[in-house]
């Protein structure tokens, strides 16, 4: 009506695509899914991590590729512990 929000009897907000804005599954603030996502990403970057510290060390050594594969380590872990932290 007029003078409303223009939500026919207090439906949820809707974005252009027909999807819900607010979903209401949030755990403080963060949703399921962004976690989901972080988690993955942690885990590649650790993975990936490794496998160039074994591929640097299967070439015979060099210090950027074993300073990258520990970077990439260290970047995975801290996803997974600001995630844990975070929860």
């Amino acid at each position: 009506g007029e003078g409303g929000s223009g939500e026919p009897g207090g439906s949820p907000l809707r974005c252009a695509a027909g999807f819900r804005r607010h979903s209401g599954k949030k755990s403080g603030g963060v949703s399921a899914m962004y976690k989901r996502a972080v988690l993955v990403f942690g885990l590649l970057a650790i993975v990936l991590g490794f496998a160039i510290l074994v591929r640097t060390a299967y070439e015979g050594g060099g210090a950027v590729g074993f300073a990258f594969g520990a970077l990439f380590i260290v970047l995975g872990a801290a996803r997974l512990y600001l995630l844990r932290k975070t929860s």
